[in-house]
């Protein structure tokens, strides 16, 4: 009988371990998400006001003339990588 009530002590503790282990992962992830939506919140708050005052519209004009400058620029050497590449054939 006293090896039963050691077996059962035991257990117990492993399963009160195991539980405090769970519930020290689920605490993790509710503060890393609670991170996450506040990060995203931030980022929310800021393309509002770059909307609000016109930075936005300018931010992507700006990408948006970048990008085609780079496919411009990027066109010649793509031509010339791939007359290298027929030559080579």
């Amino acid at each position: 009988m006293p090896e039963d009530q050691e077996i059962r002590e035991v257990s117990t503790e492993k399963l009160f371990h195991s539980m405090g282990t769970l519930l020290t992962g689920i605490g993790n992830v509710v503060e890393t998400v609670e991170r996450l939506l506040t990060s995203l919140n931030g980022i929310a708050r800021n393309i509002q006001s770059m909307e609000e005052d016109g930075s936005l519209s300018r931010l992507l004009e700006l990408l948006q003339s970048t990008e085609q400058q780079t496919a411009h620029t990027d066109r010649p050497h793509r031509e010339r990588r791939s007359r290298r590449d027929d030559d080579e054939d």
